[in-house]
């Protein structure tokens, strides 16, 4: 983000309209998007990405400290989310590869517990649908001890 300093990325925002002329990185949902949008979302896109990818580094040094609930842990948390949604445009409208995905799979590792706990207290609730009983399809005997 900090090394992008041409004037496509900060004055006139047009990085990502002469990315998506280059026929070989797009995808067709990356042409059904760019003609469907209007030039003026295309410029406050461009601006979202430059400067999501300059502060990802201080994201990524402040989240290991906001692991309780605060305004600040729900900040940086939907943060993190926009980074996520950040790559997901990335994958979808350019071929990039994996990169999306390793990515969005390393940003996610980042969100704090206070979002996971509720989505573990509802699984350890409803343990029902998460259990198999294998009891049921193997006959499987130990031998006791003597």
């Amino acid at each position: 983000g900090w090394l992008k300093m041409g004037p496509e990325w900060t004055s006139n925002f047009t990085a990502v309209h002469y990315t998506m002329h280059i026929d070989m990185a797009v995808t067709p949902f990356g042409k059904f998007f760019y003609n469907s949008i209007p030039s003026d979302l295309l410029r406050f896109l461009c601006a979202i990405v430059l400067y999501l990818e300059r502060f990802i580094p201080l994201i990524l040094i402040f989240i290991p400290f906001s692991q309780k609930k605060s305004k600040k842990s729900i900040f940086l948390t939907f943060l993190l989310l926009l980074i996520c949604s950040l790559q997901l445009g990335f994958g979808t409208c350019l071929r990039v590869g994996n990169f999306p995905v390793f990515s969005t799979i390393s940003f996610i590792l980042l969100i704090p517990s206070w979002v996971w706990q509720p989505i573990d207290d509802y699984f350890k609730k409803n343990r029902r649908f998460l259990s198999i009983n294998f009891s049921e399809y193997y006959f499987i005997s130990f031998p006791e001890k003597k």
